[in-house]
């Protein structure tokens, strides 16, 4: 059994609010899963706050929005070497004008991240 620093995994990580959740966790002694669409992004964050904070980054590039890619994430929750303690369900996206003129495939998308997902993950990070 894994037996060393609080886990915490966070989506959105690759920038804006989850960068900063990150960077505060790593700060406060966590080891971190960032989890985001842009792999490279989330490699520099990785590679960054492993050498300032000495904190293990795991890094899961994913989009929330596809089922395929959604069950990784849900996995690595669900896992429990090394378990995560704390999720931060960070990811997130809005879409802007009149609704009856917005593609309809880009709302459910939109549904599927913003709650779908936030639900998914707590559950499985329960199960975890």
């Amino acid at each position: 059994m894994y037996m060393g620093k609080p886990v915490a995994l966070v989506t959105g990580g690759s920038s804006g609010i989850g960068a900063a959740f990150a960077r505060a966790l790593a700060a406060r002694g966590d080891d971190l899963v960032v989890v985001a669409r842009d792999e490279a992004r989330l490699e520099e964050l990785a590679e960054a706050l492993e050498k300032e904070h000495g904190t293990a980054v795991e890094v899961l590039a994913s989009d929330l929005t596809s089922k395929k890619e959604m069950a990784v994430v849900e996995a690595r929750l669900e896992s429990a070497e090394p378990a995560i303690d704390l999720l931060v369900n960070n990811a997130g996206m809005g879409t802007y004008g009149k609704f009856a003129e917005l593609p309809r495939e880009a709302e459910a998308r939109e549904v599927r991240l913003n709650v779908l997902t936030v639900m998914q993950l707590s559950h499985a990070a329960l199960r975890g």
